[in-house]
């Protein structure tokens, strides 16, 4: 079977997750009173988020079939993440630095996605900083994937 067929099937099963924690999100929104807006990007960060997912659980797919300590290591990087990434907490709250968050991979993907659910524009340099992370994610996964790609079999 081809090696995209596996990491499609790890996508999908996250998509599935996904879609079974919607009513929750969707009972938050009534709660607290939150309306959200149609707008034209939404499909657009739909599909961005889909695609970085399935490049990021290749890059890291080949990389764990390769060195065993790859998911503790991602584990707890992503932890550091969480708390880094403004997801529990406004970018508005920093008072200086906000341009250093663009710096977080995770950020502008948020962005991109949360500010049409809140009602809010989107920056100007959120969208080609989301795009400029998505590219390098495909470049490298592209780069590591033809390289290693001979060898996967072996490591799994």
């Amino acid at each position: 079977m081809p090696y995209s067929l596996h990491v499609l099937r790890a996508t999908v099963r996250n998509l599935l997750t996904l879609a079974h924690n919607i009513p929750v999100v969707l009972v938050v929104f009534l709660l607290f009173r939150v309306v959200p807006t149609w707008s034209w990007t939404m499909p657009a960060a739909c599909a961005l988020w889909i695609f970085d997912s399935f490049m990021a659980t290749l890059l890291l797919g080949i990389l764990g079939a390769r060195f065993r300590d790859v998911p503790p290591i991602v584990a707890s990087t992503l932890q550091i993440l969480f708390f880094v990434t403004p997801i529990l907490w406004a970018p508005e709250l920093m008072k200086t630095g906000q341009n250093w968050l663009l710096l977080d991979p995770f950020f502008p993907l948020l962005e991109i996605l949360r500010t049409p659910f809140t009602g809010d524009i989107v920056q100007a340099a959120i969208w080609p900083a989301a795009l400029a992370w998505s590219a390098g994610l495909t470049v490298l996964t592209f780069a590591l994937f033809a390289r290693m790609r001979a060898r996967l079999a072996y490591w799994v």
